[in-house]
């Protein structure tokens, strides 16, 4: 994990100063036990990184002074995870090593057979929080986008080269396809018991690819880690 990195969600610029509140403050201050004249590395989930100064403590806030900045430039294509709903401790793991793996956008809908249909605040407020954690852990600049999408028969055609985890023996390897090099690649990962009929037929309708992920029948997390894996190998050779 990068060392004394936190978030903020703020334009960053050369020498402005920035309030530092809520639980990333007392990470800072109760965690990292960090004081005056120390200096932190702030991440905005834009793409850039920032070297900071604590230039000051009171007891809600911290005021940091940028003293440099890197930017990265997020490089195309977007790789989205439209996963259906799972129980909370299996959805918190794919998003969590869904950011680590990579992604740029979940798009999190209710699958006809999910045993959950939708998302309380708190469990999306957990979403996101396990996101930024993540994405501070590994690295990344850039913080993954998440939306809640209805269910997938609602589904128009999409903007994207498009697959979906298929159980078919005829469906090809997810590795002898060919993604664009410039298109988002967006995966659909069915719920714990699979996409049902309607749903499959919806998917190739609007263009999905039914592809293999593994030769055994993989649980709806690890079919989503497995894919991201797959997707991320795909987007290298491209």
């Amino acid at each position: 994990m990068p060392h004394d990195r936190f978030y903020i969600d703020a334009q960053f610029e050369q020498d402005k100063q920035l309030e530092l509140e809520g639980s990333e403050l007392h990470h800072m201050v109760r965690v990292s036990r960090l004081r005056v004249g120390e200096t932190v590395e702030l991440i905005n989930g834009r793409g850039y990184l920032a070297t900071a100064e604590v230039t000051a403590l009171e007891r809600n806030l911290a005021i940091l002074t940028i003293l440099s900045l890197v930017q990265q430039e997020r490089s195309p294509p977007q790789l989205i995870l439209a996963q259906a709903l799972l129980k909370p401790n299996l959805l918190d793991w794919v998003v969590e090593k869904g950011t680590e793996l990579g992604v740029t956008d979940f798009w999190l809908f209710p699958g006809h057979q999910s045993e959950r249909n939708d998302l309380s605040s708190n469990q999306l407020q957990r979403v996101h929080h396990l996101i930024l954690s993540a994405t501070k852990q590994c690295g990344r600049l850039d913080l993954p986008r998440v939306e809640l999408k209805p269910e997938l028969l609602k589904w128009q055609a999409l903007a994207a080269t498009a697959f979906f985890g298929d159980l078919s023996p005829s469906a090809p390897n997810f590795l002898q396809v060919s993604p664009s090099p410039i298109a988002p690649l967006l995966l659909f990962i069915g719920p714990e018991s699979g996409f049902d009929k309607q749903e499959i037929a919806h998917l190739k309708q609007m263009g999905a690819l039914g592809v293999r992920l593994h030769h055994h029948t993989l649980r709806a997390e690890t079919a989503a880690l497995a894919g991201l894996v797959l997707a991320n190998s795909l987007l290298n050779k491209s």
